[in-house]
């Protein structure tokens, strides 16, 4: 393989190999902010390469997972009529909602029994005081919560990085401007009562009893009742917008470590979904995991893996990684000796050193890095076994 010494050939190189039509952007993101792309563009080759590639994977997996939640198309599995029932359930389930006499009495509170647009529910987010003060105080103060702008300043800092006990909360509007003391302290309060804002990008820390900490209870009530996450639960109230229940619902867990990879599939399915529909998710999920459709090992694959992780670790005592990095030949033909005692009169089980090495290293990539295929090459036999 020619390693790109580009970023955009890297760029191509990696969906190439990932056989996807474009690496997703987030996990691109992640590979230059972490300065993988940088190692990789100083030294190109297998290992830099790979690094990438394994980095690459969770945000493969997530982006497939997103891509059956959202779906439409059945492409992935789900059936466009499985789809638009979620869809049409979703919009009910929200029309419910909107009629809770809780929701009609926090919209009237703070958004004169209105729904915002996104622009408008942005705009509020993005100001501190919401996060620290409740809607009577901006009522009586006469700060407009939806148009005004609230933000921290520091008369020695003037982009304000770290608090200080100079640091202010500065209200704007209407050509009027509002400066409040004591930013660090009611900061520490908002610190102390531990509630955060859950939104789909991350979360925001809120001061007990403020605008947004009241939206917060509202929305995991919400989420509690409707069985919602409350992320999704605050934009409704906001916006309006209907949290999507899907037909199947994705998360995977784990992740590459040094020496193994797990990865596993957590489905949330819907009881009306068709089991055909559920099965061609699962193998959906699994080639983006996997990157190929796996399969069980057979006994004796299984067999000779587990006898050679226990003649390494009891007759030699290293891990495959210090074998490797300290060039040390691992011993096939004693190795395929003792086997051949133990196990070799059965039909077709009797071994020589290099046909047990193919075959265990085969197995081992299937139980210990089931995604191998990703990897460029094996990393575990040493230069003398190489040459």
């Amino acid at each position: 393989m020619d390693y790109p010494a580009t970023l955009s050939a890297l760029k191509s190189a990696l969906a190439k190999h990932l056989e996807v039509d474009a690496l997703p952007p987030s996990g691109w993101n992640f590979l230059r902010r972490k300065d993988y792309v940088a190692d990789y563009m100083i030294r190109p080759g297998p290992d830099t390469f790979a690094n990438l590639v394994r980095q690459l994977h969770p945000f493969l997996v997530e982006a497939g997972a997103r891509g059956i939640r959202a779906s439409k198309d059945g492409e992935s599995g789900v059936p466009p009529a499985e789809v638009r029932r979620a869809v049409i359930y979703s919009r009910h389930m929200a029309r419910l909602a909107a009629r809770r006499e809780s929701t009609r009495t926090l919209r009237q509170l703070l958004f004169a029994g209105r729904t915002l647009t996104e622009a408008e529910a942005e705009h509020l987010l993005r100001q501190v005081g919401p996060r620290y003060f409740p809607a009577d105080w901006f009522a009586a103060e006469g700060v407009p919560l939806l148009t005004h702008t609230s933000r921290l300043i520091d008369p020695n800092q003037p982009e304000c990085i770290d608090w200080t006990l100079d640091t202010i909360i500065r209200f704007t509007w209407d050509e009027k401007t509002l400066d409040l003391p004591g930013a660090f302290q009611i900061d520490a309060q908002a610190e102390q009562s531990g509630k955060r804002l859950r939104l789909p990008r991350g979360e925001i820390k809120v001061r007990h009893g403020s605008v947004l900490a009241t939206i917060q209870s509202e929305a995991a009530d919400l989420a509690r009742h409707y069985d919602w996450d409350e992320a999704t639960a605050t934009v409704f109230l906001l916006t309006g917008r209907p949290p999507f229940t899907p037909p199947i619902g994705i998360q995977s867990h784990g992740g590459f470590r040094d020496d193994h990879t797990h990865f596993s599939i957590e489905l949330r399915i819907e009881p009306w979904v068709k089991a055909s529909t559920v099965a061609a998710v699962y193998t959906h999920l699994q080639r983006m995991m996997l990157h190929k459709q796996t399969y069980a090992r057979g006994e004796r694959a299984l067999a000779l893996f587990d006898f050679i992780e226990d003649y390494r670790d009891r007759v030699i005592g290293k891990t495959w990684q210090e074998l490797h990095e300290s060039n040390i030949k691992f011993p096939w033909t004693d190795a395929a000796t003792e086997w051949n005692q133990k196990h070799g009169k059965k039909p077709g089980c009797r071994y020589k050193g290099k046909r047990m090495r193919v075959d265990f290293e085969r197995t081992w990539w299937a139980i210990v890095h089931p995604s191998g295929p990703l990897m460029p090459r094996s990393p575990r036999r040493s230069a003398k076994e190489q040459a």
